[in-house]
C-alpha cells in the first residue's frame, strides 16, 4: 500500500487502519499503523492505542511471534497495560507454548485493574481463573 502525503494526523491512519483490521486487512493496516506513528506527537493516548492495535493486527493475521515480540516492546514501556498480557498470552497458546502462556494469563490476572489503560471488554473475563487452572496442569 502506498501511502500518499496529504498531511493527515496520526489519529486518521489510526482509524483507517482499525477499518483494515475489521475487514480482515492485517498487512494494509499494519502499514497504516506505521505511518501513523511517524505523524504521532507522541501523545501517550494515541501511541498506546497504535501499539495495541499494531500487535493486535499481528495476531489477526497469525503472526504470532511478530505479536509477542511486539507485546514484550509494549510492556517494556506500559508495564501496566493489562490487556497487552492477554493477547500475548493467546500467541504463546497458538504457538504451544503452554508456560510462557500461562506467565502472561497470571500477568494479566494480576495486573491493576485500575491500570490508566483497562478496556471493558477484557476486565469481564469470568473464566480467566479456569484457564489458568487448565495451563497449570497441561504436563
Amino acid at each position: 500500500m502506498k501511502i500518499k502525503d496529504d498531511k493527515k494526523d496520526a489519529v486518521y491512519y489510526l482509524n483507517l487502519g482499525s477499518e483494515y483490521i475489521r475487514l480482515g486487512d492485517y498487512e494494509n493496516a499494519t502499514t497504516l499503523f506505521a505511518h501513523a506513528y511517524k505523524e504521532t506527537n507522541k501523545s501517550e493516548n494515541c501511541f498506546i492505542q497504535l501499539a495495541y492495535k499494531t500487535a493486535d493486527a499481528f495476531f489477526c493475521n497469525k503472526e504470532y511471534v511478530k505479536c509477542i515480540a511486539y507485546c514484550n516492546d509494549i510492556i517494556k514501556n506500559f508495564a501496566d497495560f493489562k490487556r497487552i498480557y492477554f493477547l500475548k498470552g493467546f500467541s504463546h497458546m497458538q504457538l504451544r507454548e503452554y508456560p510462557e502462556a500461562l506467565n502472561s494469563f497470571r500477568n494479566y490476572k494480576n495486573a491493576s485493574a485500575n491500570s490508566k489503560y483497562s478496556d471493558i471488554k477484557y476486565e469481564d473475563i469470568n473464566d480467566i481463573d479456569k484457564l489458568i487452572n487448565v495451563l497449570e496442569n497441561i504436563k
